[in-house]
């Protein structure tokens, strides 16, 4: 359907952000493990098949590991952090390789303004392995207060959330394979405390988080003002209700 659709549009340039565990005919044979079997994956999966199919159509893919952002994407986990100083997880103390949604951006713009257009693959992993306590103690370093990893049974999660949950915890990720991110972008792959500390790139949902123990002020008072008419907003918006 989504071929279909470029083709009746003419779109012949596709960058596509695909997950590492999608990758068919990986050595390590994930699709043994039953990874194929959940959707997030499975969606990943056929769509990317369907894009090397098409010889037509310019398709960069990009398999890119667990993101470090996924810590504040679920609303779940992002009220837990603010509410609670609580990291939730389900991974058995396995470590997790963890990429950084920065270095991700770097390669989708390197790809874009490549004047030499090849269809191909790239592989993003972060720089190593770090498991969810050691993510805790980061986010602790980083808010400003201790924010303590709870280990939680998979359906304490919605189903999605368990499936990648599940995923991290089979342990068989490793820093070991060759990432492309040097090759592509010139540079290390930015590690979790080097994400965390790289405000100025971050959402404003990231942002919020971050700031909710501390106060910090972000792009000089940018997110502060705004933040505050938001808030105004709202109070006039609920006053005329």
């Amino acid at each position: 359907m989504f071929c279909k659709a470029c083709k009746v549009n003419h779109v012949t340039r596709i960058i596509k952000v695909s997950f590492y565990h999608s990758i068919k005919g990986h050595p390590r044979h994930f699709s043994d493990l039953g990874f194929y079997n959940v959707p997030f994956v499975r969606k990943h999966a056929l769509c990317d098949g369907d894009l090397v199919v098409q010889k037509k159509l310019n398709a960069t893919i990009i398999f890119a590991s667990h993101l470090m952002s996924n810590v504040f994407s679920y609303e779940l986990e992002r009220k837990a952090l603010m509410d609670k100083r609580e990291f939730y997880g389900a991974t058995r103390g396995k470590r997790v390789n963890y990429v950084s949604p920065n270095d991700i951006a770097d390669v989708v713009v390197n790809a874009i303004l490549r004047k030499t257009r090849k269809r191909e693959a790239y592989l993003l992993l972060g720089p190593s392995e770090i498991s969810d306590k050691q993510v805790a103690t980061l986010l602790s370093e980083q808010i400003g207060t201790n924010i303590t990893y709870v280990e939680k049974q998979l359906d304490f999660f919605d189903n999605d959330t368990a499936s990648l949950e599940m995923i991290k915890a089979a342990g068989f990720e490793k820093s070991s394979i060759e990432s492309d991110t040097i090759r592509i972008i010139g540079r290390e792959a930015e590690s979790f405390a080097e994400y965390l500390k790289a405000t100025d790139r971050m959402t404003r949902i990231e942002q919020k988080v971050l700031s909710v123990r501390t106060g910090r002020v972000y792009h000089d008072g940018k997110y502060a003002r705004e933040e505050k008419e938001e808030e105004k907003k709202e109070e006039i918006d609920g006053e005329a209700s």
